[in-house]
């Protein structure tokens, strides 16, 4: 009981400690991002822009563009795959818990198997 009640404590101060984290996170997410457009502006500018309709393949800025681009679609998929990872890591620990508890159940062969007997007495 009390074990459980203590797993259970400190499964809700890590969801609260992850809350907390959270618009730091954010911050720093955003600051990355305009960190990164700061230093891709001038390079875009600089980049000689091949022509147009060429199969895409125009240098450096093409390369850069590109890469902009799935910066936007990699940075969310991140996200999701590090929470995916923290669920899956929260629940195979949640497993672990329980069949350790049921092992702990199951040790004290004499009081599990005592139980029942006491209950049967004051039914007569």
């Amino acid at each position: 009981g009390d074990e459980a009640r203590d797993d259970l404590r400190q499964t809700l101060a890590r969801l609260e400690e992850g809350r907390r984290q959270l618009p730091g996170r954010q911050r720093a997410l955003h600051n990355a991002r305009t960190t990164f457009a700061r230093a891709y502006d001038p390079l875009r500018l600089a980049a000689p822009g091949g022509a147009p309709g060429n199969g895409g393949n125009n240098g450096p800025r093409d390369i850069l563009d590109g890469l902009l681009a799935r910066q936007d679609e990699a940075l969310p998929l991140a996200g999701e795959v590090q929470e995916r990872l923290r669920e899956a890591g929260e629940a195979s620990q949640a497993v672990q818990q329980a069949e350790e508890q049921v092992e702990a159940v199951k040790k004290p062969h004499g009081g599990a198997a005592r139980r029942p007997a006491q209950r049967q007495r004051p039914q007569p």
